[in-house]
């Protein structure tokens, strides 16, 4: 039926979902669950989280199943008001990088345990995108666990040329606590300070200056700089910044509080330094990551790998910032600014607009939802489900075609 069509996205720190008849609604996703479950005695999922927890969903791939379908339980059938044996039907929003063989887990879970009607699986890129009404262009998810770039072509992802970064959310907040280590902050109260106080600045350079106010000194290293992957033109991050006049004075901290009520101090070149580790990994980042220079870099080697001018053209001129810590004070900003600094000079690398209908932040921090609700639409119409028939017939590989 129609009007029972969910929208399900799932991420690394939240599990959202909703009805696709009732979009554009600042409403939806009406359900937006954590992606961390206590786990008691009895091995039952409950949230939100408190004492110890597990991850159901780590960087983008499902840990716990047997959590992940006890919160889809609680959500198909106690939020969302499904009947046992008049089921819907559900888009998934798949996170870059999933596997065959765990769609077709999910493909398994859907119509053997919940009895769907029919499903259909789309990538988050491409369904970011659908959000803007766009089928072409650059989308860079910087969420949780993880900052997933993708390059769409007319509804198509590019599966070569996507990028992951391990530096998202969950890191910026392990990041926090090691500078505010004498505070002995929990990862609850330093993921609440770090969405009040984090930021980025305009420019690598405006970071060493406030960097170097705050430890009374003068910048004496050399900042790495981000080279062009196809001309090798860089971008210095420390020129002109030991000359600033402010290198000198450094601003007082701000004063935060707490859930539990307790205050606590950060300074301005430590908020700023959660923002400038997208973009500038510290070196057990740059370890770790597949591209060591950061988010801007990264975006410019995925499009840069697209075999035609037109292709790349495309992505820049239509380029879609997603994801919960995309909305981290200055990163829209600085990013377009590195981007625009890095792409071929024959490029103009912009923003999609956000629709006046649309609330920005909200568009920002849901979008593959609402690019599920978007394409659920028409998705009847063009028989682009996965059908509980085809399912019978075909098995879990029956849901390779929805892509």
């Amino acid at each position: 039926m129609e009007e029972s069509v969910v929208v399900l996205d799932y991420g690394s720190h939240t599990i959202k979902a909703g009805y696709a008849l009732s979009f554009p609604s600042d409403s939806e996703p009406r359900i937006v669950k954590p992606s961390l479950v206590e786990i008691g005695s009895t091995g039952a999922a409950s949230q939100p989280p408190t004492a110890k927890q597990t991850a159901v969903v780590s960087q983008g791939r499902i840990q716990e199943h047997d959590q992940f379908e006890a919160i889809l339980h609680q959500i198909l059938y106690q939020d969302l008001a499904w009947q046992q044996g008049t089921e819907g039907s559900i888009v998934v929003a798949e996170p870059l990088f999933t596997s065959r063989h765990d769609r077709e887990l999910i493909a398994q879970l859907l119509f053997e345990v919940f009895n769907v009607s029919g499903m259909y699986v789309q990538d988050q890129a491409v369904l970011s995108l659908y959000s803007l009404g766009r089928t072409s262009g650059l989308v860079v998810d910087i969420g949780h666990g993880k900052c997933d770039i993708g390059t769409v072509t007319e509804g198509l992802l590019n599966s070569s040329s996507t990028r992951r970064i391990p530096t998202a959310g969950a890191a910026l907040t392990s990041l926090l606590q090691q500078q505010l280590c004498s505070h002995h902050l929990s990862t609850q109260n330093a993921q609440h300070l770090k969405e009040q106080c984090a930021s980025a600045c305009e420019s690598s350079e405006e970071y060493d200056v406030l960097a170097a106010a705050a430890s009374h000194t003068q910048p004496t290293h050399n900042t790495s700089s981000a080279a062009h992957p196809d001309t090798g033109a860089s971008t210095s991050a420390n020129q002109n910044s030991a000359s600033h006049p402010s290198a000198t004075s450094p601003t007082p901290p701000h004063t935060y509080i707490l859930p539990d009520g307790h205050a606590i101090d950060v300074s301005p070149s430590i908020a700023a330094s959660l923002g400038e580790a997208l973009f500038r990994p510290t070196p057990s980042q740059q370890h770790t990551s597949d591209s060591g220079c950061g988010i801007a870099y990264a975006a410019c080697d995925a499009v840069s790998s697209l075999g035609d001018f037109a292709s790349r053209r495309a992505c820049f001129d239509s380029i879609v910032l997603c994801g919960g810590s995309s909305l981290i004070k200055g990163v829209a900003a600085r990013f377009l600014r590195d981007l625009r600094t890095l792409a071929p000079p024959s490029t103009s690398p912009a923003y999609v607009p956000v629709p006046d209908y649309l609330q920005a932040e909200h568009t920002a921090r849901y979008a593959s939802w609402i690019g599920g609700s978007v394409i659920a639409k028409v998705l009847a119409q063009q028989n682009q489900y996965v059908t509980k028939a085809d399912y019978e017939e075909h098995g879990p590989a029956a849901v390779r075609r929805c892509t």
